[in-house]
């Protein structure tokens, strides 16, 4: 049995050479040897998994990863499965199986990196903020890793635009855009959405309540997000719009060849 198993890891190690070097047909003909060798190889159904995504065959890509599961010798090998069940499925743009995928996964390790991270991602794919916010949350109290850290400093930020494109704001609603704004660049101080996001807030609070200190506010953050980005022409249009309720002289400098000035 053991000589077996040799060969067939044998078969699987020629395949993932062919495999990267993108000879898929070469790589599946020595996966086929590897099967009928030891069927119940782990590590045959992982890189088969990898070829089915490579052809975006994600639905046979989810029933290997399935076989593969029963096969798992340990805890890492569970982990991969269910991380990799998960990625297959926001390939195919299936977040919500994704994240049940994920889920499942955190059950057999709460604290995993992958699993934490691709599940958050996988809410805000969705544009559930307030689910990608709280397993952020969980995961901050886990770990200081920098994933969490971005991650929900781009859900607290995406949250907050979410706010301010819903309507006419009430002061209750600008408090909360505000404080989720600050909540994003407190996690991160370079975060683009929370920078535009202060911006277009102030300038439109400062406009309705012809309050100058907001106004010079909004135009410090729209400026620090056109500097991040010169392109965007929904800061672009702020920007100049907020000059010209502070009466200031001259345009926003355009970057060459771009002619843009808002949507």
């Amino acid at each position: 049995l053991q000589a077996n198993a040799n060969v067939a890891d044998s078969h699987i190690a020629k395949a993932r050479v062919l495999i990267l070097s993108n000879k898929l047909d070469a790589g599946k003909a020595e996966l086929t040897q590897s099967y009928r060798i030891d069927p119940k190889n782990f590590q045959f159904f992982m890189l088969a998994t990898k070829v089915s995504e490579m052809e975006k065959k994600y639905d046979v890509a989810e029933k290997y990863l399935l076989a593969a599961l029963p096969l798992a010798k340990d805890k890492d090998q569970k982990i991969r499965s269910y991380n990799y069940l998960g990625v297959i499925k926001q390939d195919a743009k299936m977040d919500l199986d994704a994240i049940k995928y994920y889920q499942q996964g955190l059950q057999v390790d709460p604290k995993n990196d992958w699993l934490l991270g691709n599940c958050m991602n996988a809410y805000m794919d969705l544009e559930k903020w307030d689910e990608a916010i709280e397993l952020g949350k969980k995961a901050m109290e886990i770990s200081e890793h920098n994933i969490y850290r971005h991650v929900l400093a781009n859900a607290y930020a995406h949250k907050g635009l979410a706010i301010l494109n819903s309507g006419e704001l009430k002061p209750a609603q600008e408090l909360e855009a505000e404080k989720l704004f600050q909540s994003s660049l407190k996690l991160k101080a370079d975060q683009p959405n929370g920078i535009r996001g202060l911006g277009i807030l102030y300038f439109h609070m400062g406009k309705k309540q012809k309050d100058r200190i907001l106004l010079t506010q909004a135009k410090q953050y729209l400026e620090r997000s056109f500097k991040h980005n010169p392109t965007d022409p929904y800061t672009i249009h702020n920007l100049i719009a907020v000059r010209e309720a502070l009466g200031l002289s001259g345009g926003v400098r355009m970057p060459a060849g771009d002619m843009k000035s808002g949507p």
